[in-house]
């Protein structure tokens, strides 16, 4: 089932966010105005502390992945998160196995051999 799930603003005014739910196995499911197929609940978290959640794990990941000895020249984290009336937002699954898709790169600079040297004698 979908719920809209009212998380209150840090300051003043509400976001609606629509997560969904499972489903019950079985019994009957209830036809209605499309008004009355959405269950509405109430957060029990504001939206800000639900995405500080986020955010606390995020920064820890990041930056553990600035503090690689061997540092890439790129860094690039995707992942998604989940809101729950009950326990505000969590990480979602990236994949199958992974809550986070972490992809790095690193360019080495070509290393020069012999006949690439740079001369940088003056002739007179």
């Amino acid at each position: 089932m979908t719920s809209l799930v009212e998380f209150p603003l840090d300051g003043d005014g509400v976001i609606w966010v629509e997560v969904d739910e499972p489903e019950a196995e079985g019994g009957t499911v209830r036809a209605g105005r499309l008004g009355d197929m959405f269950k509405k609940v109430q957060a029990k978290v504001t939206f800000d502390e639900a995405l500080n959640q986020v955010c606390t794990s995020t920064e820890r990941l990041i930056t553990r992945l600035r503090n690689l000895s061997d540092q890439p020249n790129e860094i690039e984290v995707m992942f998604g998160f989940k809101m729950n009336a009950e326990i505000g937002a969590s990480i979602a699954k990236a994949s199958s196995e992974a809550n986070y898709t972490v992809t790095m790169k690193w360019q080495r600079e070509a290393q020069r051999g012999p006949s690439e040297s740079k001369d940088v004698t003056k002739h007179p």
